[in-house]
């Protein structure tokens, strides 16, 4: 949390926010690591202690046989392209802003097929209408709120999907979503600033959207399925060099960075 709400970094937020600050100020603490590249630099500046960037690595293993909701899912979306949004299933995760998106494209003769796979929480300031939305059963929706058991299959709705949709509020952190996009080459949205709308904007893995704007993302998702940025220009992703950037050598190194310094 060594961010301001527009995505910029500040010290005192940190302090704030971290009960057990002085931790790394002890001198028993002789280095530390984080998931965000983007606080690196202020932190050694602010705890005077090396700081090493983790990277966010996944597995990219696929079930060799398609799930039942795989199949399910294919099936209903009977050719159109395939929007998703995977993991938890919240108000935190931007579910309001991609169901009311996928409301608004049932009154047009756009293809797309929302996919909304994992745990449900029915909470926060936007619980009600999300369970509204939910109810109405839409055809253009599948639901799957509940737990996916197995990373193979949870990789697998991934790899079948156009676009990963991961505009989350008020996040301000790493998250394995984009490594994973980023391995089955699958375009993002996220929302503006913080660590993975940077990330986004500089490997081209997505577009950015302000944070529950609606009408933003239903423009992303149409840039996207059509492989283009907001100016209608080729999005050009750089899967590959994020996926290096997140790869199992570079968490290899990483361990060994820290334990040159014990």
């Amino acid at each position: 949390e060594f961010r301001k709400p527009n995505g910029s970094t500040k010290t005192n937020l940190f302090k704030a926010r971290f009960p057990a600050y002085d931790i790394l100020r002890s001198k028993n603490l002789v280095v530390f690591s984080v998931l965000d590249e983007g606080v690196v630099e202020k932190l050694q500046s602010y705890t005077g202690k090396p700081v090493v960037f983790f990277p966010d690595n996944t597995d990219g293993f696929v079930s060799t046989t398609s799930s039942d909701i795989a199949r399910r899912i294919t099936e209903e979306a009977a050719g159109r392209k395939i929007i998703g949004l995977f993991g938890d299933q919240a108000s935190r995760k931007g579910m309001k802003t991609i169901l009311k998106a996928a409301e608004g494209f049932r009154h047009t003769k756009e293809k797309y097929f929302f996919v909304f796979a994992g745990t449900f929480f029915p909470e926060g300031q936007d619980a009600e209408e999300i369970k509204r939305l939910i109810s109405l059963d839409a055809e253009n929706c599948f639901f799957h709120l509940k737990l996916i058991e197995k990373d193979g299959d949870f990789n697998q709705l991934i790899n079948m999907s156009d676009v990963v949709f991961a505009a989350y509020h008020n996040f301000y952190h790493s998250s394995g979503i984009l490594t994973k996009a980023a391995v089955f080459r699958k375009p993002v949205i996220v929302s503006e600033g913080y660590c993975m709308g940077e990330r986004v904007k500089k490997y081209r893995l997505g577009l950015t959207i302000p944070e529950g704007d609606i009408n933003r993302c239903a423009e992303a998702i149409r840039c996207l399925c059509a492989g283009e940025d907001y100016d209608g220009n080729p999005l050009q992703p750089d899967f590959e060099g994020y996926s290096r950037v997140h790869s199992q050598e570079r968490l290899v190194a990483a361990f060994e960075l820290i334990l040159r310094y014990i």
